[in-house]
């Protein structure tokens, strides 16, 4: 299936409400947000319901072999694959889509 590469930004945002685990993806992460508020309609829910959304959101990114990946391993990914054009100044050991492009 060829080498593993970052592809985008994503955000799991696990179960809420006993509901499954859904995953969101972006170019950046602030799009991943954009779409999770319309999918699940937050703007119009109250405040616990966003609040516990949000708090069970892992930031990552979605790898070429469809797979979720958190900050940390997007970076072992993206250093082995020379795709960070950016350093990022301040955690060096977390991808941020900055890095990218």
């Amino acid at each position: 299936m060829g080498i593993e590469k970052i592809v985008c930004s994503a955000i799991k945002i696990e179960g809420v409400n006993d509901e499954y685990d859904h995953i969101y993806v972006g170019l950046r992460h602030c799009d991943c947000f954009g779409e999770i508020a319309r999918v699940r309609k937050l703007l119009e829910d109250s405040d616990e319901k966003r609040i516990a959304c949000l708090r069970n959101n892992i930031q990552g990114f979605l790898t070429s072999k469809n797979r979720f990946v958190d900050r940390k391993e997007a970076y072992t990914i993206a250093i082995e694959n020379n795709q960070i054009i950016n350093e990022s100044p301040s955690k060096s050991d977390e991808l941020f889509s900055e890095n990218l492009y």
